[in-house]
């Protein structure tokens, strides 16, 4: 009798699997064009800039819009950055995941498709998380209301079908505990540092990754190591 193949394990950056690459590359581009091309960002503001609902500078349908529009921009090099290395690394553990859970499931699911499903369904996700938060704290909907931007919702999502993808349900709760402490801290610290941290929109985005996770990604496909 054959032992089992042992799982493979993916290096940080692997591309092997180009969509994570190519996502990354375009929210870069798109934060180059909106954060120095002011006429770019001024027009197409209120699509792109997630706002509270009901904020009295867009229409309904622009607002509606920016639950995915902002993922395109971002605050500063190093938000872009950052969300972009997760979506690259990440990426290809749910990628992999995706192409096995597909050949279980006796499907022909493009792998490529559902990684930018999930991408997309976390900064939905995690915008309407943001949405809630802001309601809750009876945010203001005026010239001074809060704004939200990044796609930190959509790599959210990818962390937690990244963890399923390695490890499956115990794995995802490690994670998800940790991205917890994570952005706890980042909220303490925020204001030390001159930072806002659009946590609700964290933490949103990985629960959207959690609900998806069990029928797209296959468990204890992937390894990630250096």
């Amino acid at each position: 009798m054959q032992s089992p193949t042992p799982q493979s394990r993916e290096p940080f950056f692997n591309f092997t699997e180009p969509m994570p690459a190519y996502a990354a590359g375009a929210l870069i581009l798109a934060f180059v064009l909106l954060y120095y091309v002011q006429p770019i960002l001024s027009a197409v503001a209120p699509l792109v800039i997630l706002k509270p609902l009901g904020f009295q500078g867009a229409s309904l349908l622009e607002q509606v819009i920016s639950l995915a529009g902002h993922g395109l921009a971002h605050g500063g090099w190093g938000h872009v950055l950052m969300n972009s290395g997760m979506i690259a690394i990440l990426g290809v553990a749910t990628v992999k995941g995706a192409r096995l859970r597909s050949i279980s499931q006796g499907r022909r699911r493009n792998p490529s498709m559902v990684f930018l499903t999930i991408l997309i369904f976390g900064i939905i996700f995690g915008g309407l998380a943001q949405w809630l938060w802001w309601f809750a704290i009876g945010a203001p909907l005026g010239g001074n209301a809060p704004g939200a931007v990044g796609a930190s919702g959509g790599a959210s999502a990818l962390l937690a079908t990244a963890a399923w993808s390695i490890g499956g349900m115990g794995k995802m709760k490690q994670f998800a505990l940790g991205w917890a402490l994570i952005n706890v801290v980042l909220v303490l610290a925020g204001p030390l540092i001159g930072m806002s941290i659009a946590w609700a929109a964290h933490i949103g985005g990985f629960v959207g990754g959690m609900i998806l996770a069990p029928s797209l990604i296959k468990a204890n496909s992937a390894r990630l190591g250096v």
